[in-house]
């Protein structure tokens, strides 16, 4: 099967510096999506050392390509704190990091704060990751109603990133793929304007190579008040002109 993607990120019509950060590395079949925290010193050298060490430190012929994915973040993760603690007007920053690699006849995802990952399979969506943020933890936690998350001004806040702290609590979970599979993962610039039913039918109605496209346009032309990134990816057992 042959992994076709498209990509497109946007400062958006309010910051002044797109933080987010996006790679893809066709020899790993490894993609990814890092979203500097926004208001912290340091978001976009956080996002861009994100997926650039993660790529550095994956061990190509570790057998385990889930750990060696793994273990790689790990790393990344150490090097964005070890440079904030060096470098004071760079204290506090951090990413966010949501991104997949291939092994096999399935797809390891990591996942920390809350940009997203989804599949669209067989005409219907679905969220692959959960945000990491207060709102959603309160939301799960049967604290807050739907409305209220929707609503809320700590929206925002994130309760895990990469880089931030020593330590760091990362998502994990593999998946099996099929030909004919679409995935996307996105910075909430674009999660935060597009609900999941309306990027179903995007996804149905749309050439695929024209979605990233679509879908920052869509967010732009509705605010676009962060910035805006998306990584599509689509497997198919023939190429894809």
């Amino acid at each position: 099967m042959k992994f076709h993607w498209w990509a497109k990120t946007d400062v958006g019509k309010v910051r002044d510096e797109n933080q987010d950060s996006w790679s893809v590395v066709p020899k790993y079949n490894l993609y990814m999506v890092a979203d500097g925290m926004g208001g912290h010193a340091g978001g976009k050298i956080a996002s861009t050392m994100a997926t650039n060490y993660v790529e550095k430190f994956f061990v190509e012929d570790n057998p385990n390509k889930k750990q060696a994915f793994f273990n790689a973040l790990i790393q990344a993760n150490h090097q964005i704190f070890e440079k904030s603690s060096d470098t004071p007007e760079l204290n506090g920053m951090g990413t966010t990091f949501t991104g997949f690699i291939k092994d096999k006849n399935r797809l390891h995802l990591l996942h920390v704060g809350d940009s997203k990952a989804y599949l669209y399979r067989d005409g219907s969506i679905e969220q692959l990751t959960k945000d990491h943020t207060w709102v959603e933890e309160q939301l799960r936690a049967g604290y807050i109603t739907p409305e209220e998350a929707q609503n809320s001004k700590f929206k925002s806040v994130i309760t895990r990133s990469v880089g931030f702290s020593k330590s760091i609590e990362i998502d994990s979970h593999s998946i099996p793929y099929s030909s004919g599979d679409l995935f996307i993962l996105c910075s909430d610039g674009l999660s935060n304007y597009i609900p999941m039913p309306e990027l179903e039918r995007i996804c149905t109605y749309s050439f695929y190579s024209e979605l990233p496209e679509l879908l920052v346009q869509s967010a732009l032309n509705r605010g676009g008040a962060d910035n805006i990134t998306v990584v599509v990816v689509y497997i198919a057992n023939e190429p894809v002109s």
